[in-house]
């Protein structure tokens, strides 16, 4: 009989929805069976985002954002089929943001003092994110006696400065005495997809 059956394609690489953070390379895992009776795989060929794409063989330099592999297959009787996954590449950075002390010194008498400043970015993804908890610990001598509380706060313009317009304080507690540490949580710092966050 003749065969009336197009190609079944299997990917195994990317999966789909899948979410590779801080991984700007993908390797794609396809194959494509014509089954039992059929008269044979005659094609196979793949494109990532319009691009042409082999399967075992790394793709490098992507940038954050989304991704569509899509694999086409023939078989010699000419029926064709069609399989694709979805997958995504995010950025995901912790660290110092765009103003942040030259050193921990802290002069005597000073107030709201920008200790550190922490930037939360995240691209590439439909997903947001939020931060739940934050820790200090302190240690070494005599660098704790002049502090008299630390203050967690979202840093909306990002200047390093707080109380700019809609900046609220997250968190607050007693400087760590004695070589303590002081856990921030109960609270969220939202970022959303594709967002920054201060």
């Amino acid at each position: 009989p003749p065969d009336i059956t197009p190609p079944t394609i299997s990917i195994t690489s990317p999966t789909e929805g899948q979410v590779r953070v801080n991984e700007f390379s993908i390797t794609p895992s396809f194959s494509a069976d014509d089954g039992v009776g059929g008269s044979g795989v005659a094609s196979e060929s793949a494109t990532l985002n319009g691009q042409a794409v082999q399967s075992g063989v790394t793709v490098t330099g992507l940038a954050p954002g989304t991704y569509t592999l899509v694999v086409v297959a023939r078989d010699n009787a000419g029926n064709e089929s069609v399989a694709g996954r979805t997958f995504y590449m995010e950025r995901f950075t912790v660290g110092y943001g765009p103003a942040h002390p030259a050193s921990g010194l802290v002069p005597a008498r000073t107030t709201n003092v920008t200790l550190l400043q922490f930037r939360m970015e995240r691209q590439g993804s439909p997903e947001a994110m939020s931060l739940t908890a934050v820790g200090i610990q302190s240690s070494g001598t005599g660098n704790d006696s002049l502090l008299s509380r630390v203050a967690l706060v979202r840093d909306l313009d990002s200047n390093g400065v707080p109380g700019g317009v809609g900046e609220t304080v997250l968190a607050f507690g007693p400087v760590p005495q004695n070589d303590g540490a002081l856990v921030f949580s109960g609270f969220a710092s939202d970022v959303p997809a594709n967002g920054v966050g201060d």
